[in-house]
């Protein structure tokens, strides 16, 4: 097993409060795992510990590797236990707490549902099934499913086109007529539900700005930074520009990252690289990014601004 870090040993200490701020695959859950048997062996009973995570994959993963520990601290010998708890704890373990670590697999077992290990949406979805009165809601509220979801999005969708076709709504017709040029209809659809998905965000951007898209997507990019004459070539340009970064920094850690990790090597290579070829930045410039950014992306769906002439000014991609 690897050896864990101080800073490792002591965000895992449930004596202490703390915050784990770290990129993916670095081993944030590895943490959370250990804090939580940590917990256990504390003498907390397993019935009261709650861990919430973002996806139920994440969820399920944390749950599989605190009930692989449990299970195996059953038939380890007396010495390999030692070993376990001490690489856990950080420290020697006292002989409660390896009498507590044979036992505690039989405790999560009687935990109706095994460990409270949700994600934060299943957690609020339970608080809102036990306050519905509370939270102002059907004490009889139902989730929507994904297929049914669908179909009412689908339903919308037909509504919309109908009032379209009838004019009835020019300014929706305008709309549509100007996404229509960018957006095949399976994409339209997969980008109406994500707007649905956001709509609230939405709202609240056009009661601050205005209902108009010109103007919120005028608005955004003087938020952002960019002027009337920047396009993807110039902000690009800008990116690898040595005047708009510090190299010196940007070598150190590089030089740093090549110390650490297998993970933190390649990453270590890909800014070195990057650095040394000046005439490929640009080029290599993906590459150097997904060293920083882990983004799910289909490079087939664009956001385009607000050109209306059909030039293209500044692409985004989502």
């Amino acid at each position: 097993m690897n050896l864990q870090t101080p800073e490792q040993i002591k965000a895992s200490d449930p004596g202490t409060s703390v915050w784990v701020g770290a990129s993916a695959g670095t081993g944030k859950t590895f943490v959370l795992a250990n804090r939580v048997l940590r917990l256990m062996l504390a003498g907390n009973r397993p019935n009261k510990i709650l861990c919430l995570t973002y996806t139920n994959t994440a969820a399920a993963e944390m749950s599989n590797r605190v009930n692989e520990r449990l299970a195996n601290w059953i038939s380890l010998a007396d010495k390999e236990l030692n070993s376990e708890l001490s690489y856990v704890l950080g420290t020697a373990p006292s002989e409660d707490q390896k009498v507590a670590a044979r036992k505690l697999f039989a405790e999560v077992l009687d935990i109706p549902g095994g460990l409270k290990i949700q994600t934060i949406h299943s957690f609020c979805q339970s608080l809102l099934g036990r306050f519905p009165i509370e939270a102002a809601i059907s004490p009889n509220f139902d989730l929507l499913d994904e297929i049914t979801i669908n179909e009412h999005l689908r339903h919308s969708q037909d509504e919309m086109l109908l009032d379209i076709d009838g004019g009835k709504n020019l300014p929706l017709y305008e709309a549509l007529n100007y996404l229509s040029g960018m957006l095949a209809e399976e994409t339209f659809t997969e980008l109406m539900k994500k707007l649905s998905k956001e709509r609230g965000g939405i709202e609240q951007l056009f009661k601050q700005n205005s209902s108009s898209f010109m103007v919120v997507s005028k608005n955004l990019k003087n938020l952002l930074g960019f002027t009337s004459d920047d396009c993807t070539k110039t902000i690009l340009d800008a990116a690898v520009d040595e005047n708009n970064f510090n190299s010196t920094s940007l070598k150190i850690a590089s030089e740093t990252l090549l110390k650490g990790t297998k993970t933190d090597i390649d990453r270590g290579k890909v800014i070195l690289g990057w650095l040394k070829d000046v005439e490929k930045r640009l080029e290599s410039f993906d590459s150097y990014i997904n060293v920083y950014l882990k983004v799910e992306c289909n490079p087939d769906i664009h956001m385009l601004s607000v050109n209306r002439e059909g030039q293209e000014d500044l692409t985004v991609k989502i």
